[in-house]
């Protein structure tokens, strides 16, 4: 289920590190008990038409025709667009299925423009699964 959160604000402070709408959503899960799956659109949002039209042609081999719209923030009827998407589930399982099967991970994509951040967060406040590949100090 797509969730309509509007939090009053959704910067990253860099002073302690942390993503504001990060703890919005750890909230909501907790009180909730549920899990959210989080996708973070802010760069595919700032970009022209056309390469976001060629990103939704490429996603839509992963997302469903019935939810595309929704988890690239541009849900059907809406005249704007959402810099953060939020859907709901009633298990790990679940949330982190969907995730794996609509975003795929950082390394599928040369053009890091079509790569789209997620995480799944818990009820327990934990991150179980993102599609941000960690790298080795090596790479």
């Amino acid at each position: 289920m797509l969730l309509q959160l509007k939090p009053l604000s959704l910067s990253y402070d860099s002073d302690d590190g942390y993503w504001e709408v990060y703890d919005i959503v750890a909230e909501y899960t907790k009180a909730n008990d549920k899990y959210v799956l989080f996708a973070d659109l802010s760069n595919y949002q700032s970009l022209t038409a056309t390469k976001k039209s060629a990103i939704k042609t490429k996603y839509a081999d992963y997302i469903p025709d019935e939810n595309i719209d929704d988890a690239l923030g541009t849900p059907s009827g809406q005249t704007s667009s959402y810099k953060y998407v939020f859907f709901e589930f009633n298990s790990e399982a679940a949330a982190t299925s969907t995730a794996y099967d609509w975003y795929p991970q950082d390394i599928f994509f040369t053009d890091k423009d079509y790569f789209i951040e997620i995480q799944v967060i818990a009820p327990n406040g934990t991150i179980p699964y993102t599609n941000l590949r960690l790298k080795r100090d090596s790479e």
